[in-house]
């Protein structure tokens, strides 16, 4: 195979990602870029980062003094950035989650390049489909727990409040977190885990919280002081130093972490381009450290709206904004009748095969799309 399932929604990056791979078949970890800055409040420019990113991490080694691994050892691709429908946020949410979608589709790990951190938002929507007990490892100088910004809930600034929405109490762990407003802070003290103090000491402490649950790491860029990355939307002073930060990200070693992001890279306001060159290393150790052992989760049960057979696809309708078939019809597959008088789902079909293709979406409502889960 030469690209992912969705190559019509992602352009081919000019500069791919350094030491990424040309077969998209053996890849292990996929780089997908978001370049989506339409909620940004302060200074926009989020939506070039994927792009500089993927032109300094020529700049870097291969190798990792940290990790002792290098990227020769292993096999990604960098399918570039998703085609976003400018100042759209519905809709390039949206494409987002169909892009992340598609990746966990034929089992490879996602790397979310931002883009303003809202983007998160549809990629851990995607994961928790196939992990209904994911939690959320936060790497911010922001809390972003604000149930509206300037009157909109789909702000960068409310993101980790409609991530909340979706996963529920004790779910999102928060580190490096020194900015908001009152009701944010009393919000995270009631439905969060936020860790003041150093990141080392934060990461620890969510490490042991967290335990063998699967976790999504994103990472705000802003988390470090802008003396190290001064290219962000919103820049925040007294965080920790770059080293710090990479002090802390090799304490992740025994999560079992199921997806990455690095965000709010704005490369137009830092002419010396270290913002991006810490984001090109933080996307090197994800790639390295986070990939070990990765793997689908066991199948499971999928709640449908009602289900149909075509050929040799089993389709699965739901209310989801995904759009997926899955399983063709030689693999062992379990129609269950659901419960009389459920007037919310008509049956639960139950998928072990893992052969699916993305195709465009159709809604209301919309196919879903589950590999193996």
């Amino acid at each position: 195979m030469s690209g992912p399932v969705l190559p019509e929604v992602a352009r081919q990056p000019r500069t791919p990602f350094l030491a990424s791979s040309t077969d998209y078949a053996s890849a292990r970890c996929v780089l997908l870029g978001a370049p989506m800055d339409w909620s940004s409040s302060f200074r926009p420019g989020s939506r070039f980062g994927p792009a500089s990113i993927r032109e300094v991490s020529e700049a870097i080694e291969e190798y990792s003094v940290y990790a002792d691994r290098s990227l020769t050892e292993i096999q990604f691709y960098d399918a570039g950035d998703l085609i976003l429908p400018f100042g759209n946020v519905a809709a390039s949410l949206d494409l987002i989650g169909r892009g992340v979608a598609a990746v966990l589709t034929e089992g490879k790990f996602p790397v979310l390049l931002g883009g303003e951190h809202l983007v998160t938002y549809p990629a851990v929507r995607a994961l928790h489909m196939l992990y209904p007990d994911l939690c959320v490892l936060q790497f911010d100088a922001h809390a972003d727990l604000r149930s509206a910004y300037l009157g909109e809930s789909m702000s960068h600034a409310s993101v980790m409040r409609l991530l909340h929405g979706l996963l529920g109490d004790g779910r999102l762990f928060q580190v490096g977190i020194r900015s908001g407003d009152r009701e944010e802070f009393v919000f995270a003290a009631e439905h969060t885990r936020c860790y003041r103090g150093s990141l080392d000491e934060g990461v620890r402490s969510a490490g042991k919280d967290i335990g063998r649950r699967p976790v999504y790491v994103t990472i705000d860029i802003d988390v470090v002081d802008p003396a190290f990355a001064p290219g962000t939307g919103t820049p925040e002073c007294g965080g920790p130093a770059s080293a710090e930060l990479l002090r802390a990200f090799s304490r992740l070693d025994g999560l079992r972490i199921v997806g990455f992001d690095v965000v709010e890279v704005s490369p137009g306001t830092d002419l010396s381009s270290r913002t991006s060159l810490l984001a090109a290393i933080l996307v090197r150790e994800a790639l390295l450290r986070l990939t070990r052992g990765y793997s689908l989760p066991p199948p499971r049960h999928l709640r449908c709206d009602r289900f149909t057979r075509s050929g040799h696809k089993i389709w699965c309708m739901t209310q989801m904004r995904l759009s997926i078939s899955c399983a063709p019809m030689s693999d062992p597959v379990n129609i269950v009748n659901a419960p009389a008088g459920d007037s919310q789902t008509t049956s639960e079909i139950y998928v072990l095969g893992n052969d699916c293709a993305m195709l465009g979406r159709v809604h209301p409502p919309s196919f879903l799309l589950m590999g193996a889960g």
